[in-house]
């Protein structure tokens, strides 16, 4: 039996997170996809990986985060550019988790 205690998602802590990832994407698209905007992108990647990772389970990401940032994204770039911002993002997500 472990004593780990097991933090939860506060609905506060998720609206932080995803601020910080939608205010990442708007940079990185302003910034025209930069170095810089892709290092910024890489860094709230793993950020927001090791919140997951304190908080728990995986699977609350995409409902917490994940899910309304493309809808997010779509709003304010359209559904096509919207959609490979949401991609270079999930692109990150997953570099950071590899890494």
């Amino acid at each position: 039996m472990s004593h780990e205690t097991v933090r939860t998602f506060d609905d506060r802590e998720a609206a932080e997170q995803l601020a910080r990832c939608v205010a990442t994407m708007v940079y990185y698209q302003a910034d025209g996809w930069s170095w810089s905007g892709a290092q910024l992108l890489w860094e709230q990647a793993r950020s927001l990986t090791a919140w997951v990772t304190q908080a728990h389970p995986k699977g609350e990401l995409g409902t917490l985060v994940l899910m309304p940032l493309q809808t997010e994204l779509t709003a304010r770039f359209g559904p096509k550019l919207g959609s490979r911002l949401h991609q270079e993002f999930l692109r990150a997500l997953h570099d950071a988790t590899e890494g």
